[in-house]
């Protein structure tokens, strides 16, 4: 390595202090301490990661990141996440249209199944509508706009926005990382507060499950509906619809 980071530069000949200056490579103890930090933060997420730390007398963090929180335990009694099965776009389309079709026919009469997503503000970026479709007939039966700092916070936020219906039992995400969060225990601190505003009333456990984006029809003669995509439809509609109420507002103040 020293060789190597010698020649690059073109130096003949140099001190390991000079070689630092340039910033080719990290020391040994740069490294260990952004290993230690970083394998902190992971277990910090889990509840048996938790434990580890505690049991060598290690701390675990409440904040993975910034503005995320770990979920304290009673809001871990909420939401269940359904395993997600390991399929990628590209070499998997058939399993994903698989998947899709099935939980769409199998929840299709299932009144307290909600199809969740969010989309993004144009005209105001890191500004977000979200909705809550039931499965059973595709109505609204949620929707809200807020800020969130990403596409996958946001995705999260529609998550618990399903939550706060008392009717909903199963909540279908396309989200993967947000479903993750969910199952690593950590989310972002606004939706740890809608989770906590709804824990304390709910009686039944909302069981998160995964469900493939951008899967196109599921069925020729259209007797499975797509319900996932029409709640991204939704979303956009909704979007669209108060993009151009708020520009319509600022006209009529102006005027």
């Amino acid at each position: 390595m020293r060789t190597g980071a010698t020649q690059r530069p073109h130096l003949e000949h140099s001190r390991t202090d000079r070689l630092l200056d340039l910033g080719v490579h990290n020391t040994l103890a740069e490294i260990a301490e952004a290993q230690n930090t970083s394998q902190i933060a992971r277990l910090s997420t889990m509840r048996s990661g938790r434990h580890i730390l505690q049991k060598v007398n290690i701390r675990p963090r409440n904040q993975t990141a910034e503005g995320t929180t770990t979920l304290s335990e009673p809001m871990l009694r909420l939401p269940r996440v359904r395993p997600l099965p390991n399929t990628n776009p590209e070499p998997h389309p058939e399993r994903r249209l698989a998947r899709a079709r099935s939980l769409a026919s199998t929840y299709a009469a299932y009144n307290t199944a909600y199809y969740v997503d969010a989309a993004e503000d144009r005209a105001r970026p890191n500004y977000y509508t979200a909705v809550a479709t039931a499965a059973s007939d595709g109505t609204i039966r949620a929707a809200g706009s807020f800020k969130a700092m990403d596409s996958h916070h946001a995705e999260e936020l529609a998550i618990a926005l399903a939550a706060t219906d008392p009717r909903c039992r199963t909540i279908f995400s396309d989200s993967r990382t947000a479903i993750l969060r969910f199952a690593n225990n950590t989310t972002s601190t606004s939706t740890a507060r809608f989770l906590h505003r709804t824990g304390q009333t709910r009686q039944h456990p909302i069981f998160i499950s995964w469900y493939p984006a951008h899967v196109g029809p599921l069925d020729p003669e259209g007797r499975i509906r797509n319900r996932n995509e029409e709640a991204d439809r939704a979303a956009r509609g909704l979007t669209y619809r108060a993009t151009h109420t708020s520009q319509h507002s600022d006209r009529n103040r102006n005027s």
